[in-house]
Parts: structure tokens; C-alpha cells; sequence
């Protein structure tokens, strides 16, 4: 039994990087996720085919969740097919995390060696990490938690000048 069982969970720019690790990682935990992409549909139906391979649930919108009528689209279409929307992955606030965006960075080992040497733990965090924070917050084990917000920057926060 997992920790979101029975749930439905909509993760923006679940196609890749962060958002797909939290899609993954929700749907292990028993959510049928929708799956929320902009522009990259071939992404978003690997991350299909992931959670599916793994028995888990999801459904694949496309969505610019920056446009207001496209975003309560996509809550309105997720309540119709699914009968439900109990969680919302929007927005998390993480330090350097090994994500496609990061490229730039990791192709230039001088830029990548800075990164490195600012952060305590020495090494960029993974989506994966990112995703187990999202399901525990998403679960009842957090329903007292409101309001706050979770840097997992592996200390970066505490060098943040140097870069």
C-alpha cells in the first residue's frame, strides 16, 4: 500500500526533469498521475510508458499552465476523466539539481567545478530526491504542514555568494 493511494495528482512539467521525477515517484506511491507537458509530447509519453511499465495510473495532458484558461482546463478535464484532483505539483523550491536544464553548467567543467565547490554535500541533487520530499508533503503524514517552503539545495543557500 502506498502513500497516495486513491489520490490524483496533477504535476506540471512532469515531461522531464524535476516534475518527471515527482510523476514517477507519485505513482509508485499508488496516485494516478496526470501527466502535464507544454511542448514536448514524446517526453511526456515516456514518462507514460514509465509509470505504466511500473503498474502505476497516469493520463498525459497538454497544458501552458502559465495561461489561465489552459490551467483550469486542465483541472476542469482532470476532475471529469478521474473524478478527482486532491494534489497540485506546481512549484518547489531546489538548488542545483541534475535536470536537462542544468546542461550548460555540467558541459563546462570549470562552471560545473564552481557549482561543485559551493555546495557542502559536493554534487548536484537528483529529481528522484526532489520527488521524495513532493510525496511525503502530498501524503497524511504531512497534513499539518501549510505554507511553508523547502529548499533542498544540499547547503548551497549557505555558500550562494560565490556563484
Amino acid at each position: 500500500m502506498g502513500q497516495l493511494d486513491s489520490k490524483v495528482a496533477i504535476v506540471t512539467g512532469s515531461d522531464s526533469g524535476i516534475g518527471r521525477g515527482i510523476a514517477i515517484q507519485m505513482a509508485q506511491e499508488g496516485a494516478t498521475v496526470v501527466v502535464v507537458y507544454a511542448h514536448a509530447q514524446a517526453k511526456a509519453q515516456e514518462v507514460l510508458e514509465t509509470i505504466q511499465k511500473n503498474n502505476g495510473k497516469a493520463i498525459v495532458f497538454q497544458t501552458d499552465v502559465s495561461q489561465y484558461e489552459q490551467a483550469t482546463g486542465l483541472i476542469q478535464e482532470t476532475v471529469e476523466q478521474l473524478g478527482r484532483l486532491d494534489i497540485l505539483v506546481n512549484n518547489i523550491a531546489p538548488g542545483a539539481i541534475h535536470t536537462p536544464i542544468d546542461a550548460d553548467v555540467e558541459a563546462d567543467p570549470k562552471k560545473f567545478a564552481a557549482l561543485l565547490a559551493e555546495i557542502p554535500l559536493h554534487r548536484m541533487g537528483q529529481p528522484e530526491e526532489i520527488a521524495k520530499l513532493a510525496v511525503f508533503l502530498a501524503s497524511d503524514a504531512a497534513a499539518y504542514v501549510t505554507g511553508s517552503t523547502y529548499v533542498i539545495d544540499g547547503g548551497l543557500s549557505v555558500n550562494t555568494g560565490g556563484l
